[in-house]
């Protein structure tokens, strides 16, 4: 379901100068300018929060403004709101949607025994809100999540937007492969990712000196 939008338009009007004097001292008479044009700017109509049932857990979505879709996809261990000011400025042009995936954010405990991809879960987001194609974006893991979508799905893809994805095939570093398993195993005994957290952040080594992120390939450099 599309949300509308609600337009504001700046009013017409006019500039008053301020009366001044001519070369010879004489006082001109006010002038009027005409005011400069303004463009239209639009603002997105109330937002539409959901959550979509799928077997195994049930995943919160939400869509913002109309026009053609635009799919944001958070980072690993954060969740859609990380997306908060790029939506403003997207809904006044296009159908922005954006979910926390299976086991982040709002979409909460899953049930690890039923089998999944986080690329067979945007689909299904893309068939429940009747999105043909969409351009997709994301973040870190996000990328890696559109990236899937994309290798799956090719038809469902209208454009691409990688941000330092994770690629799958690219070896990890130690640390962050030792932490990422660590943080699988708490997964699969608590069933939620906020139970694996800790393995992840008490494993994973902070940033090295060279510039490299772990939970990257060490040939990812950050760009900031």
């Amino acid at each position: 379901m599309a949300a509308g939008q609600a337009q504001l338009t700046d009013l017409p009007g006019g500039v008053v100068t301020r009366p001044g004097a001519d070369q010879d001292g004489l006082t001109q008479p006010a002038r009027t300018q005409p005011a400069r044009t303004q463009p239209a700017r639009t603002r997105p109509a109330d937002r539409t929060t959901a959550v979509l049932p799928l077997p195994g857990t049930g995943l919160a979505y939400e869509v913002t403004g109309d026009g053609p879709a635009v799919v944001l996809v958070h980072g690993f261990g954060l969740d859609m709101r990380m997306w908060e000011p790029q939506v403003e400025h997207l809904a006044a042009r296009y159908r922005v949607i954006r979910y926390d995936c299976r086991g982040f954010g709002a979409s909460g405990a899953f049930d690890p025994a039923v089998p999944y991809t986080h690329a067979g879960d945007l689909v299904a987001l893309l068939d429940h809100l009747a999105i043909g194609e969409a351009v997709l974006a994301g973040l870190s893991f996000g990328g890696r999540v559109v990236l899937q979508t994309a290798l799956a799905a090719p038809a469902r893809v209208r454009g691409l937007v990688l941000l330092d994805a994770v690629l799958d095939g690219v070896p990890w570093d130690p640390e962050s492969a030792g932490a990422l398993d660590e943080f699988a195993r708490r997964v699969q005994a608590g069933g939620s990712r906020p139970a694996g957290r800790p393995g992840w952040l008490t494993r994973c080594s902070p940033p090295r000196a060279s510039g490299t992120w772990p939970g990257s390939s060490t040939r990812h450099r950050r760009t900031e």
